[in-house]
Parts: structure tokens; sequence; C-alpha cells
């Protein structure tokens, strides 16, 4: 339950942010052609969102957890902050892996630049509603 908590949660994601790229370059074998790495980016958005739920339905948790998870879910729903933030930590990571590996180049750098962006006007568009 503390995983999805701060700073649990930005921590894991800025890790799955850091390895998009270079596991992309080492199953892919660096495909020139961007729209490969953008299916990736995707399959990694959507593994994100089933796994948890395929292991919800497949281990044994507590009552009280699942209703936490169960609130958790209601409350993402109906403010899609959680989203923009999760895109945010992800491109913090992939920004930290272009520093790291000098790759700020191409479509790596643009899906970077994508994800601080509208993950940060996201989380201060959101932050903005939950004030009013």
């Amino acid at each position: 339950m503390r995983l999805e908590e701060f700073p649990c949660s930005a921590i894991y994601r800025i890790g799955i942010g850091y390895v998009i790229l270079p596991l992309f370059d080492r199953w892919s074998g660096r495909h020139e052609n961007g729209w490969y790495l953008v299916l990736w980016f995707l399959g990694v958005l959507l593994t994100l969102r089933l796994a948890p739920m395929v292991l919800r339905k497949v281990l044994p948790f507590s009552r009280e957890l699942s209703a936490v998870w169960t609130e958790r879910r209601r409350l993402a729903k109906r403010f899609d902050s959680v989203q923009w933030q999760k895109l945010f930590w992800i491109g913090i990571g992939l920004a930290g892996y272009a520093a790291v590996s000098g790759r700020f180049d191409g479509l790596g750098g643009a899906l970077t630049m994508f994800c601080l962006i509208s993950g940060g006007l996201g989380i201060l568009a959101w932050r903005g509603r939950a004030a009013v």
C-alpha cells in the first residue's frame, strides 16, 4: 500500500522512466523508425495499468487493502491528476537517463520533453482545480 504513496510512488516511477530507453534499445536493436519507441512507451504505460489489475485478481490481499485500492481507483477516475503525476515522474526518469547517457536527441528527447511538459502542465491544472 505504501508503494503508491509519496515519495515511494515518485521514486519507482522515476526508475521506470530511467529504464524505458535502455530497455527499448536492448530489445529493439535501436530501430531507427520512431514509431517503435512510441509503441514501446505506450506498451509500458499499458503494462503499468494492467499489471496491478492482474495482481489484484490473482494474489490474495486483505479486505482492508482491497478497500483502500478501490477508493484510490475511484479518486483517480474522478481526478485525473494521478495520471499526470505518473507521466511527470516517468519524464524525470527519462531526463535522468538522458543526462547520464548523453542521449537527449531524436524521439527519445521528444518523449522526455512530452512527459515533463504535459505531466507538469497537467499537475498545475489539477492543483488549480483542487484550490477552487
